[in-house]
C-alpha cells in the first residue's frame, strides 16, 4: 500500500501544486540575498516564483528595486497581512509564519544567506519528500550536554538546560514517533548525560526546510504556536531550529530527515558530503560556510583537516570545493550589495 501511495504522490503531486520559495529578508540581509538570488537565477537557472516577506518599513524601497531585476518576485509584509506591529514579527518567529501564509503549496522555506548547488526543483524530487511531505537538515555536532558535576560546558550547554529541555519535550511529545532518529530520543529515558557519554545539543539545521502545506496542515499550526510562544521557547531551545520538528512530532505528522551529522571544520564551517564528494548546498552565514548535498540520506562524512583550509598546507582541498569557492568568490564581488547612496 505504501509503494502505491509513492508512486501515486510522486506522479500526481507536481501536477497540482503550486511551487515556489520564501524568503524573509529585511535590509541588514540585503549582503547575503542580493548574490544568493543572482546565484539562483543566473548560475542555477531557477525560475521558481519567490516571495519576498518582511514586517513594516524593514525592507526599503530601493532594496526591493535591485531585488525586482530578477524576476518574478512577489513582495509580501507579514504585518500587513496578519496585523498588529511590525516588531512582534521581527525575528526568527517570522519563519513559520510565512510558511503558513504563503500562497504556494509545496514550498523551499530559505534563509536569505542560503546558496543551492543544484536548482532547487529537485528538492521536490527527493524519494524522502515524496513520501513524507516534509525534509529537513540535521545541525552540527558540536554542543553537547555534560555531567552535571563538570566544570566545562561547552556554549552554555549545562545540566540545567538539559532538564528544562527535557521537562518541555515530556510536556508536549508523549512519546517519540517512528520518523524521530533514534539518537534524539534520550531524553525520553532515563540516561543521563556525563562527560564521557554527552549527549547532542541540538538536532536541525533550519536554513533550509522543504515541506508539502497540504499535507501539513496540522503540522505547521503547531510550529507556529511554538514560534509564538518564542519567548518561552526560544529560552530553550535556539531559535526557530527545532521548533520544525517538535511540532510535527506534536501533531503526529510524517517527516524525513537526512541520517548523518555535518561536521565542523572551522568556526562556523558545516559540511555536509555525499558519497561522490560532491557539494550542492552552501549556507553562507558571518563568514561561514554550510555544504549540504542532493542525497542527504546518502551522506557520508570524510573527516579531514581541522585547521583553517585556507592556511594548511598539510591537506589537499578537493577539486569540488575550490571550484565552488571561487564560484561564490565571483558572486560576491560581482553582486556585492550597495546601499542606497553608497
Amino acid at each position: 500500500m505504501r509503494s502505491w501511495l509513492f508512486f501515486f504522490i510522486s506522479l500526481i503531486g507536481p501536477l497540482l501544486a503550486k511551487d515556489g520559495i520564501i524568503v524573509a529578508v529585511c535590509d541588514k540581509y540585503m549582503k547575503d540575498f542580493y548574490p544568493a538570488l543572482a546565484w539562483l537565477r543566473f548560475q542555477q537557472k531557477c525560475n521558481l516564483p519567490i516571495e519576498v516577506w518582511y514586517s513594516g518599513d524593514e525592507l526599503s524601497p530601493y532594496a526591493k528595486e535591485c531585488l525586482k531585476r530578477f524576476g518574478q518576485i512577489e513582495f509580501r509584509d507579514i504585518a500587513e497581512v496578519l496585523g498588529g506591529e511590525p516588531e512582534e514579527y521581527r525575528g526568527y518567529q517570522i519563519k513559520p509564519l510565512i510558511l503558513q501564509q504563503t500562497q504556494f503549496d509545496r514550498v523551499i522555506l530559505m534563509d536569505a544567506d542560503i546558496y543551492l548547488y543544484i536548482d532547487p526543483k529537485e528538492l521536490f524530487d527527493l524519494p524522502e519528500f515524496i513520501e513524507t511531505g516534509a525534509f529537513f537538515f540535521r545541525d552540527t555536532d558540536n554542543r553537547w550536554y555534560v555531567s552535571p558535576y563538570s566544570v566545562k560546558h561547552p556554549r552554555g550547554y549545562t545540566y540545567e538546560k538539559f532538564e528544562r529541555r527535557r521537562k518541555f519535550l515530556l510536556e508536549h511529545i508523549q512519546s517519540p514517533s517512528q520518523y524521530m532518529p533514534p539518537d534524539w530520543r534520550f531524553f525520553w529515558s532515563a540516561f543521563e548525560p556525563s562527560d564521557d557519554y554527552p549527549q547532542l545539543g541540538e538536532f536541525m539545521e533550519s536554513g533550509l526546510v522543504i515541506i508539502d502545506k497540504n499535507r501539513h496542515k496540522k503540522g505547521i499550526e503547531e510550529i507556529v504556536k511554538l514560534n509564538l510562544d518564542w519567548r518561552r521557547v526560544y529560552a530553550i531551545f535556539l531559535g526557530d531550529k527545532d521548533t520544525f520538528w517538535i511540532g510535527m512530532e506534536i501533531a503526529g505528522e510524517p517527516y524525513s530527515i537526512n541520517s548523518k551529522i555535518p561536521y565542523r571544520l572551522y568556526g562556523g564551517l558545516k559540511l555536509f558530503r555525499d558519497s561522490n564528494r560532491k557539494v550542492d548546498l552552501v549556507h553562507h552565514v558571518h563568514e561561514k560556510l554550510v555544504f549540504q548535498q542532493k542525497s542527504p540520506i546518502e551522506i557520508g562524512l570524510y573527516p579531514y583537516y581541522t585547521g583553517r583550509w585556507v592556511d594548511s598546507e598539510k591537506i589537499e582541498v578537493p577539486k569540488e570545493e575550490l571550484e565552488i569557492f571561487s564560484a561564490l568568490r565571483y558572486f560576491f564581488k560581482r553582486f556585492n550589495y550597495k546601499p542606497e547612496g553608497k
